[in-house]
């Protein structure tokens, strides 16, 4: 059970991450938007970051399942929907499938810092590596899905292993969260 001060801090990260996302969302045309909003959570490290009061460098969509990826990875060869695709700069060393555009095996990143996932669907966040980023945000209803766990990890800054991952962190991953100032 939440307290009503946690309640409360729930409450403000979801409209926040709302406030960050919708006028994010509201840039694609209207086709990829209401494709969106039918079909993508968000998800991954944004309800961390603005938990902490920071901007999220993106903001994590995964869709709801492998058929609704098929679509989407259609609707990108669009010329009205590639021109908001980030534009790959020099130093990305990830391979592309699209040249010259952020396009890979796993994920597009969009201008506007969307990055929808493409390697995996919206279940598969119940593997994630670390407890932190599981929390997700319903983009159909603007409805936000937290556990007591996953409230406690991101407010003691505390990486706690999902025992559901589908695989260890990485020393990269530990890293870079611990750079951050979260402990192990």
């Amino acid at each position: 059970m939440f307290t009503a001060g946690e309640i409360q801090d729930i409450q403000k990260v979801k409209e926040v991450l709302i406030n960050y996302f919708r006028p994010r969302l509201e840039q694609f045309p209207d086709n990829m938007k209401t494709f969106l909003v039918q079909y993508g959570i968000l998800t991954g490290g944004a309800s961390a970051s603005v938990f902490h009061h920071d901007i999220p460098n993106d903001y994590d969509v995964y869709l709801e399942n492998e058929s609704a990826v098929d679509t989407f990875t259609k609707m990108i060869e669009s010329p009205d929907i590639m021109k908001f695709i980030k534009d790959v700069n020099e130093k990305y060393i990830a391979q592309v499938t699209v040249k010259g555009k952020l396009i890979t095996a796993r994920a597009v990143t969009f201008n506007n810092d969307i990055q929808v996932i493409t390697c995996k669907t919206a279940d598969s966040r119940k593997a994630f590596d670390f407890v932190h980023c599981m929390p997700y945000l319903s983009i159909k209803d603007y409805k936000y899905y937290i556990s007591k766990e996953q409230y406690d990890s991101i407010k003691d800054k505390q990486l706690k292993i999902n025992i559901g991952a589908e695989r260890t962190p990485d020393g990269h991953r530990f890293a870079k969260f611990v750079e951050k100032g979260w402990k192990e």
